[in-house]
């Protein structure tokens, strides 16, 4: 069974990381990171708190989850796990519904090229 692991020191770095990038819809109290263990190729994956979710439990607020996969995500450059971790917040869409927002491939390239030591 996989276990997660709360992961506070990603998320103090998506702040700022959004703050770089000025991602101020994000909602950090309404997202959280976590770590885990398992043998699949994924990096980092983000979960939502869909609409349809939203209809039978309309008391809860949009949130999201971002968990990375320890065994994958460890592996790479500091310069890497930040490109992970932006590609990851810029699914978050600016109306912050839970759902996800589509996202270039280039466009994280072109944001991440210069900025991330």
């Amino acid at each position: 069974m996989v276990q997660y692991i709360e992961a506070p020191e990603l998320k103090e770095r998506a702040i700022e990381i959004a703050k770089r990038f000025n991602l101020n819809y994000i909602d950090f109290e309404r997202v959280h990171f976590y770590r885990y263990s398992c043998d699949t190729r994924t990096c980092a994956k983000i979960t939502g708190f869909f609409r349809t979710l939203q209809l039978i439990y309309p008391h809860i607020k949009p949130f999201y989850v971002i968990t990375f996969n320890n065994h994958n995500f460890e592996r790479v450059s500091k310069k890497d796990q930040d490109v992970t971790i932006l590609h990851e917040l810029l699914h978050i869409p600016k109306n912050f519904s839970g759902e996800f927002g589509k996202i270039a491939h280039s466009e994280i390239r072109r944001l991440s090229k210069d900025w991330i030591n």
